[in-house]
């Protein structure tokens, strides 16, 4: 026959002890709350006005970067439809200068700075149009940068400035693009580097033996990139 077991009853002592017990912890919280009162009230200010400031930024922020994307889309249907027309080169420049002055964490204003060299180097700002060029090239990622570096070329080629010229042309040299091949060997002739030209013209005979750009490497190059 199984033994019953005894239930070990709580003394009343000790069943009076704990509700003291959790009455007392509730007491404490109690008064450090209402002796601390200022200095809560003081950091759930700071917690409150610091998601305020962030909803407020977060607004700024988005309604300035739509604002300097409007910005340049008329900078660029200005540009696209100028026809060459100095008003109209020069009211797209206001646009893209606007983007880069007013608008540094946008995301167009890494393309500002190489629409903006473009709108300079037909205005024959050629001075202007490389250092935005130059700026570009830093700032934007592949591809757009070997753009705003041969466009870079095209400007040096302007200016007369034939050594660094090369040297651009030279850094977006493409096995697969005819025309990277002629803006380099053009540069290097009128910089009087015969010897490297020819190097470069033997190589581009190799690479498109039938082109009839062989006849022609002697033309000055057209700045063809937008």
């Amino acid at each position: 026959m199984a033994k019953k077991k005894r239930i070990k009853k709580l003394s009343k002592k000790r069943l009076l002890k704990e509700p003291d017990e959790f009455i007392s912890t509730w007491n404490k919280i109690y008064i450090y709350i209402t002796e601390h009162t200022n200095f809560l009230y003081i950091v759930l200010s700071v917690i409150i006005a610091i998601a305020v400031a962030f909803s407020i930024l977060s607004f700024v922020y988005f309604d300035r970067k739509k604002d300097a994307a409007g910005i340049f889309e008329k900078g660029m249907s200005t540009y696209q439809n100028s026809r060459g027309f100095t008003d109209e080169l020069e009211n797209a420049l206001v646009s893209f200068d606007t983007i880069i002055k007013k608008y540094p964490l946008s995301d167009v204003r890494k393309l500002a700075f190489l629409y903006r060299g473009n709108v300079l180097y037909d205005l024959e700002r050629y001075d202007e149009a490389a250092s935005s060029y130059k700026k570009a090239e830093r700032k934007l990622g592949e591809p757009l940068s070997e753009i705003a570096t041969t466009n870079l070329g095209y400007t040096y080629d302007k200016m007369g400035e034939y050594d660094k010229a090369a040297e651009a042309f030279l850094k977006v040299l493409d096995n697969d693009d005819e025309e990277s091949y002629l803006n380099l060997i053009w540069a290097l002739k009128n910089a009087g580097r015969e010897d490297e030209a020819e190097k470069y013209t033997e190589i581009l005979s190799g690479l498109f033996p039938e082109s009839s750009s062989l006849d022609i490497s002697d033309e000055e190059p057209e700045n063809t990139e937008e």
